[in-house]
């Protein structure tokens, strides 16, 4: 018993092929000058002077007050900010807040002493910049 037979395209098969094969040579294929140019995008400028300063504390209910301030060299080339919790290789880094401008208020539920925040630039374009990171004392 024979199970496996030798395959031999029929003539029709070849000349299809043939045919596009042919097609595609003639018709080429489009050369990369005729593409559009791919879009530049700048990453926003790196925020500095990130602070994170202690309000106002309460102790029964627990509430810390705090305020976050940074500056960048050009705020034109920003369209908001991004202020995450780094979790210093233990947790994953949090993204805590999003705002518009170079300074934001917020209040937890406990001290942030001894914790690690990092502030980053959005563009318009939507790129995120490298961030600036600060331990709070």
């Amino acid at each position: 018993m024979h199970l496996l037979r030798s395959y031999r395209p029929s003539l029709t098969r070849v000349a299809v092929l043939a045919v596009a094969a042919l097609s595609l040579a003639a018709l080429g294929c489009p050369k990369q000058e005729d593409l559009p140019a791919a879009p530049e995008f700048v990453a926003p400028p790196t925020p500095t002077d990130l602070v994170v300063t202690l309000l106002d504390a309460q102790l029964n209910p627990p509430e810390y007050d705090y305020n976050f301030t940074w500056t960048v060299s050009d705020p034109s080339q920003v369209d908001h900010y991004r202020i995450y919790l780094l979790g210093g290789g233990f947790v994953p880094d949090e993204l805590l807040f999003e705002t518009p401008n170079t300074t934001y208020d917020a209040t937890f539920g406990f001290s942030l002493t001894g914790l690690q925040f990092a502030v980053s630039a959005v563009s318009p374009e939507g790129i995120e910049g490298n961030g600036r990171v600060t331990l709070v004392q």
